[in-house]
This record gives structure tokens, sequence and C-alpha cells, in this order.
């Protein structure tokens, strides 16, 4: 009975500790780069097939033709979920500098992006049809469902997706973030503790996971002044 109690405190000791030391990474002494945004379009994410490498650089994933690794019409991708979560949590950062979901998805309904364009290209086009200075969108290449209940599960949601904010002026990438993620249980993965802790001690749905991500690569999202 003693041995368990302490390894139950020891259990609990670590996963503390990796609770403040990713808050402390949430939260960096340095402070992000400051960028000025007069207003920002989020276009809806892509869908990735198999063939999307997301070993690439941004630089390499963004200037790819969108023929055949990309599309906006696949089916249970995520990229709808994860364009109505970066709305979401951007509204709470940026406020009226966020244009509204009615304004970006009419302009995106009657331009989509056209098979011989990057993604750059696209999101810069888009910037200008909706008059944003910025653009925010991605592609997301993996979205899995969880497959079981909270505590049981047959097998665990897995979301990985990258985003960047380009500038429509110039097209030029100045952010960038990946997320990759299956979650695994806490005994086998500590590292996880953070996320079990946030997200109440349980089994993910892919939702959720996703949620998780968006607000975890926002955490290091570059500090907005206002423009004169």
């Amino acid at each position: 009975m003693q041995r368990e109690l302490s390894c139950c405190r020891i259990m609990f000791s670590v996963i503390m500790i990796l609770l403040c030391t990713s808050l402390a990474q949430a939260n960096p002494g340095e402070p992000p780069r400051v960028i000025e945004i007069k207003a920002l379009a989020v276009m809806p994410f892509a869908g990735a097939d198999n063939l999307f490498d997301k070993q690439k650089s941004i630089e390499e994933s963004v200037d790819c033709k969108i023929f055949g690794l990309c599309s906006w019409q696949k089916e249970e991708s995520g990229s709808d979920a994860i364009t109505t979560y970066y709305q979401q949590q951007l509204r709470k950062k940026l406020g009226h500098k966020l244009l509204s979901p009615l304004q970006t998805e009419a302009v995106f309904a009657e331009l989509p992006p056209l098979p011989e364009e990057t993604l750059r290209n696209a999101a810069t086009r888009f910037g200008r049809e909706t008059m944003a200075s910025h653009v925010l969108t991605g592609t997301v290449w993996r979205y899995r469902m969880r497959s079981g209940t909270p505590m049981v599960v047959e097998k665990s949601a897995s979301v990985g997706f990258n985003v960047i904010l380009v500038r429509t002026r110039d097209g030029a990438i100045l952010w960038h973030q990946n997320f990759d993620k299956t979650q695994t249980s806490l005994s086998d993965n500590l590292l996880d503790a953070p996320m079990f802790v946030s997200k109440g001690m349980k089994w993910l749905t892919a939702d959720e996971l996703a949620s998780f991500g968006v607000e975890k690569t926002l955490r290091v999202f570059p500090k907005v002044i206002e423009s004169e």
C-alpha cells in the first residue's frame, strides 16, 4: 500500500511538472514577433490527399500546385472543423479585425482556388477579393476519428495539419505552425499530461484534439499592433 501511494505521488509530481513546463512554453519569456494587421480573412482549410508530404518545408508546401494534392471538397477531412476553430479563437484575439465567416465564405464560394494555383497564390488572391491585409489558411493531412468512448478506445483520434499567415500584398509567409498528434495513453507518454489535464483526463474525439491543436498553435501567434 505504501509503495502504491509512493508511485501515485511520483506520477502526480511528474504530471504537475510537465503541466507547468507546458504553460511556460505557451507563454515564453521572449515576446512574439509584432505585426500590423488591418484586416484578417480565414480562407477555408484544404484537405490533403495521400500524396501530400508533411515533411516538406512550409515554403515548398505552399508553393506546390494545388491540383492533385489538396481539395476543398474532401468529406470528413476535418478542414471545416479546423477552419471554424481558427475563426472562433482569432475572434477572441483580433475582434473587429477578423472578417466574418459570412463575408469570407461568400467570396470563397464564388472564387474557389484554381487547379493551377499554389496555396500561396490562392491565399493572396483571396485576400485581394476580401480586401484583407492578411489571410490565414492551411492544409489538413490527417483527421482520424476516435473509435470507442471517452474512457475506452479501440483506436484513438489522430489529427495533423499546418497553418500559415500570408500577407496579401506580396504573398510573404509571416507565421506558420504544424500540429501532428495521435493521442496515446498517459502511461505510454507522460508528455501528453498537459493535454489530458486540460481536456478532462479522457480519450478525445478528433474534433476535441483539433481544437486543442488550434489553441496550441495560436499560443505563439504574433502580437498584433494597431495600424496607423
